[in-house]
């Protein structure tokens, strides 16, 4: 008996697909490099942006929080999106047994990293190898950089979407559609990235294909009906998508300013790719020179389309990249070079590029206010499923977004400037 329960003992476990030891051989120096300055960095950011009074929005999220957290069940009335969030930090008051904002940050940043890792899986999913360096970017990205830290709604949304995401990529659709439920009782609007759910889980080759195998794709994508059908009975129960019923907020009209600015920030944010694109679209125009009506349409469709007309609007969008014609200029140029340059770029799964670029547009022109914090959701997105560049142009992307993140955070502390 003892010897064959020795036996027993001695024999290797089987390999269950992860083994966290085996993980920690495997790390190369350079993750452990990257993930300790990373992780020092987060924590001294925490400690500064704790020292700083509420922000803007944040001090409707925390009152929302705390009126929850005292039993209290009604609604700010400036509030604009579903207060699921809010709901969920009340109960981890409950539990920590405290309300003070710092407290709460505390929490709320702990909550961010929860997007950090959903980043790294979909991008080990995806483009196994790149995890690294395109998770440094994406914690160091500068637009999202101060959210983090203080109590808003976009990261835990975007926490969501690209753990949704991965388990529509993973073939997890139901979990993928639960997901995108808890996302409409966070940011309700963003339930139109279910399309894209539904494309990833059963993408169509061709409409012969669709013919043959239609019940597998309805089935695959029925799951995804339960976040559109919770969408729909809120709007039907709210009678507008915004929770707050106001003008600023309209629904169903199409805007192009955060579209267009979307794209100008991007081509800033990546000026390597952008520049070494638009060399290879260069090259691929000399041997088809009609591709040249391409950056004649994206800089008419920006001079003539981009509007700033919105009260809430800053100076900069209404008055330099409208009315002022050098500034104008140089942003039509630098959004042409970026479409050209960067429509090239492989995406994955295979095929996702159109739906990720057709949904994009759809989901930005519908804000007609112009906040670069709407940008987040399809540029993490797509810096998720992109193809990387040469190695040094991505570390170098990453030095110059952690310089900018930097900059950003003392913006934050001494001018109380916050996108």
């Amino acid at each position: 008996m003892n010897a064959a329960r020795q036996r027993v003992e001695n024999k290797p476990r089987p390999d269950r697909g992860f083994s966290f030891a085996r993980r920690l051989e495997e790390t190369t120096p350079t993750v452990w490099v990257v993930g300790v300055f990373l992780g020092a960095l987060y924590v001294v950011a925490i400690v500064i942006l704790n020292s700083q009074p509420q922000f803007v929005d944040e001090r409707s999220h925390f009152a929302q929080a705390i009126m929850f957290f005292r039993g209290d069940w009604r609604r700010l009335p400036e509030l604009a999106t579903i207060p699921g969030y809010h709901a969920f930090l009340a109960l981890l008051m409950h539990v920590l047994g405290t309300s003070a904002l710092g407290a709460v940050r505390i929490v709320h940043a702990c909550c961010s990293l929860a997007a950090i890792v959903g980043f790294f899986a979909l991008r080990r999913r995806l483009w196994p190898g790149t995890e690294t360096v395109a998770t440094a970017q994406f914690i160091s990205l500068p637009l999202m950089t101060v959210l983090l830290f203080i109590i808003y709604t976009d990261v835990p949304a975007i926490a969501l979407l690209l753990w949704a995401v991965w388990a529509a990529v993973s073939g997890r659709t139901i979990i993928s559609a639960l997901l995108l439920c808890l996302l409409v009782l966070v940011r309700q609007h963003e339930v139109l990235w279910a399309v894209l759910l539904a494309w990833i889980a059963c993408p169509v080759t061709s409409l012969p294909e669709l013919r043959r195998n239609w019940r597998t794709h309805f089935m695959a994508v029925i799951p995804f009906t339960a976040p559109v059908a919770l969408f729909l009975a809120y709007w039907w129960w709210n009678g507008s998508i915004s929770l707050w019923h106001t003008d600023a907020h309209p629904d169903l009209k199409i805007h192009g300013g955060n579209v267009f600015v979307a794209i100008l920030a991007t081509g800033l944010l990546l000026p390597l790719q952008v520049l070494k694109g638009v060399g290879q679209f260069l090259r691929a125009a000399y041997v088809r020179p009609w591709l040249l009506i391409a950056p004649l349409v994206v800089f008419a469709a920006f001079w003539f389309g981009f509007h700033s007309n919105h009260p809430f609007n800053g100076q900069f969008f209404s008055e330099y990249l409208r009315h002022f014609t050098p500034t104008r200029i140089a942003a039509g140029l630098v959004i042409t070079a970026t479409v050209c340059a960067l429509c090239r770029v492989k995406i994955r799964p295979d095929g996702a590029a159109a739906p990720l670029a057709a949904l994009s547009i759809v989901f930005l022109a519908a804000s007609w206010l112009i906040e670069p914090r709407y940008f987040l959701v399809p540029l993490s997105l797509w810096l998720a499923m992109r193809e990387h560049d040469e190695p040094w142009i991505e570390w170098a992307t990453w030095a110059l977004w952690l310089a900018l993140a930097v900059l950003m955070v003392w913006a934050v502390v001494t001018l109380g400037l916050i996108l």
